[in-house]
């Protein structure tokens, strides 16, 4: 949520971007390498414990930490985070390590969601991340960014064969992919996601909105799917 590009962003930035797009509620986590993790997590805390009805915490993990599933456990147990991130293009490990598959193990127990950054290769390919989350089918695993640009074609195949695997849809230049999700695997199993500061809000939002789906269908994916995932119940208007 605080990113380092050419400004620091605040929660204020990412709530004035929400409110310009009608969005409600966020999952936000912090980014960096491996020093930096535990300070990004306590500045995500700050937010959500200020916000706490506009933010809902993912805790940020480099696995192959020595504390890292006493970390899952805190902010989880004492703090409420409502998921984990990982992103091993960042911490130079592969989607299918051990490392990883014991984060997998620590959701299953907690029963939470993991969200794992996906479309580098060799690091985060989307067959890896579906053979991850074979192995744990109680854990839903949202595939960040479904492909990114590179790897996209094998997103809607991967959550095909893994059954647990949900596709979120930022930092994804193709329409067709997620046209092609809804209608392959269900709109239940598709997440809206910004990637916000890196994406606009408005445009990736608008992406969604444009899709030759059913409005109930584009409701399922701008909030409905994800409020299921977290056990979030959405009061109809």
């Amino acid at each position: 949520m605080l990113y380092l590009k050419d400004r620091n962003y605040t929660a204020e930035d990412l709530i004035a971007c929400m409110d310009e797009c009608d969005v409600d509620m966020a999952v936000v986590s912090g980014s960096g390498r491996a020093p930096e993790i535990m300070d990004w997590n306590k500045r995500v805390l700050e937010a959500v414990k200020k916000y706490p009805n506009r933010f809902m915490g993912f805790v940020r993990i480099n696995p192959m930490l020595e504390d890292a599933m006493e970390t899952i456990e805190h902010y989880v147990r004492d703090y409420g985070f409502k998921g984990v991130k990982l992103h091993p293009m960042q911490d130079f490990y592969q989607s299918l390590d051990p490392a990883a598959q014991e984060v997998l193990d620590k959701a299953a127990k907690l029963r939470i969601p993991v969200m794992i950054h996906s479309g580098t290769d060799p690091w985060t390919m989307p067959g890896q991340i579906a053979d991850l989350a074979d192995i744990y089918p109680e854990v839903p695993v949202i595939m960040a960014h479904s492909g990114h640009g590179q790897l996209y074609q094998h997103a809607v195949p991967s959550a095909k064969r893994v059954k647990n695997i949900i596709l979120e849809t930022s930092g994804h230049p193709g329409w067709q992919v997620f046209t092609n999700a809804v209608k392959t695997i269900g709109a239940d199993r598709v997440v809206y996601g910004s990637d916000w500061p890196c994406a606009s809000m408005k445009a990736e939002m608008m992406k969604i909105k444009r899709l030759p789906i059913s409005e109930e269908e584009k409701g399922q994916v701008l909030g409905g799917s994800l409020a299921r995932i977290l056990g979030f119940r959405v009061e109809e208007e």
